[in-house]
């Protein structure tokens, strides 16, 4: 799924708005529209799609990262590095967006005789908390 920045609607934006607002629509297929994204109070104005179902980071939901993230990360502790190895077909945009979204970190990729090895710093060594 991929999220295009389109213009804003003026009538929404006037009357909602009074700072810059983001209108997004899903590309390819039937248009949809998440909706108008007020930038100063941080919500959705109006829209078509659940909550659940708008694309938060890099065009993915926050499901979609969430269960991506758990896949790779350490069972043991979310915050430490990551060294995992995947099956091949692995998304490795999709997993790249969801290391960075929870642990802030930039995910390398490595093909091995198994799979794919992932590997990034973590959220302990990026963020330092």
């Amino acid at each position: 799924m991929e999220t295009v920045a389109t213009d804003y609607a003026p009538s929404i934006r006037d009357e909602y708005c009074s700072v810059p607002s983001l209108e997004l629509s899903l590309a390819g297929g039937e248009e949809t529209t998440i909706g108008v994204f007020d930038m100063e109070a941080k919500m959705w104005l109006v829209g078509d799609i659940p909550l659940d179902e708008r694309p938060i980071f890099s065009g993915f939901t926050r499901n979609q990262l969430s269960e991506a993230f758990e896949k790779v990360r350490d069972p043991n502790n979310w915050k430490h590095p990551i060294d995992k190895v995947m099956p091949a077909d692995l998304d490795q945009n999709l997993t790249s967006a969801a290391v960075a979204f929870f642990a802030g970190s930039e995910t390398a990729f490595e093909q091995v005789p198994e799979g794919v090895r992932v590997t990034a710093a973590g959220y302990y060594a990026d963020i330092g908390a």
